[in-house]
């Protein structure tokens, strides 16, 4: 009789705990996923101390239902700031021209490869890139791309391969080939043939080109996604890498659908920029003595990228995510 009791008694106390879970279920407050907040038509005066040179009088306020949750200030100009809602921390929401839409902004920036001869290839993926753009308000920049069968005469090379008074005389050599450093754009690539490699050449310059601008220009986001000019993107494949950005916490992620030996999409966070674009020129001591030192391999910009990450303890992800080969490839191996 006793055992029974106490049957029935836990059975009595188990339900009353499902009954007490589901009260405070019911209380919580879901954030939404589907109805954009709305912007109150309704113009305030801020306090005073909200106030600059750069501000009217005049503010608004963001709303979710009866919920405030963020106020705008108007400009000089007449615009209005651009505020990023956190409300729901798996989404964000931008005020975009008087509409709210769903904006990974500040997240994550792309940068696109692309010769100034590869037509056919910018209108395939800025074509697509506009279209994700559309959806997720994401920016993305063309980087002219460098090709190193005339890289001696292409400015940009020559601003990226400036010459290394250090280095001056220093011997260079890969297999058979030896050649003396004198500062110019051809003997600046110790471990590749010196009249040969001249495909992995310019897509190293045009990386760093890439590099050079994110240190300069674009240093407030968190992830830099690096892209080839063959990627192909589709609204599965953004969602994909709009999550990785979200939740990644390595260093770089690989996202080349064909794994290891695939860098025509490769995502950078902001934390190993100066490290990874250091280590990886053509002209560093990683470079010089990649061969000889760790008998990986040519500096080819794939198999280099490999080693960098294991001799400086890169954390690194890899999801299969972005195709390539619609064009045949320019890289000489």
């Amino acid at each position: 009789m006793r055992i029974l009791f106490y049957r029935k008694l836990r059975m009595i106390q188990y339900r009353l705990y499902q009954k007490r879970i589901a009260r405070i279920s019911n209380k919580m407050v879901v954030p939404p996923t589907i109805d954009p907040p709305t912007i109150d038509p309704n113009i305030y005066t801020p306090n005073e101390n909200m106030l600059s040179l750069n501000w009217t009088n005049s503010a608004r306020n963001i709303k979710f239902k009866r919920f405030i949750l963020e106020c705008e200030l108007c400009r000089i100009d007449g615009t209005w700031e651009k505020n990023k809602i956190k409300y729901n921390p798996r989404k964000n929401y931008q005020n975009i021209n008087g509409k709210l839409q769903w904006t990974f902004d500040k997240s994550i920036i792309f940068f696109v490869m692309n010769m100034k001869k590869n037509t056919e290839r910018w209108e395939s993926i800025s074509s697509q890139l506009e279209n994700l753009k559309k959806k997720y308000n994401i920016t993305y920049i063309r980087v002219e791309g460098v090709d190193g069968n005339t890289m001696e005469n292409d400015p940009s090379a020559q601003e990226v391969l400036k010459p290394r008074e250090n280095l001056l005389g220093s011997t260079f050599e890969y297999g058979d080939e030896k050649w003396i450093y004198d500062g110019t754009v051809a003997k600046s690539f110790p471990n590749l043939y010196l009249n040969g490699h001249h495909g992995t050449k310019g897509l190293t310059i045009s990386n760093m080109k890439c590099f050079d601008l994110i240190k300069t220009q674009y240093t407030d986001y968190n992830w830099y996604c690096i892209l080839e000019d063959d990627s192909q993107l589709t609204d599965n494949k953004m969602d994909k890498i709009i999550e990785i950005a979200n939740t990644s916490t390595t260093d770089m992620v690989l996202i080349d659908e064909r794994g290891w030996g695939g860098t025509c999409a490769v995502m950078y966070n902001q934390r190993v920029i100066y490290s990874v674009s250091e280590n990886m020129h053509p002209l560093s001591e990683f470079s010089i003595h990649n061969t000889q030192r760790y008998n990986r391999g040519a500096n080819l910009w794939d198999w280099k990228l490999w080693v960098y990450l294991d001799v400086f303890r890169i954390s690194c992800d890899m999801f299969q995510v972005v195709p390539s080969g619609k064009f045949k490839s320019e890289i000489d191996v």
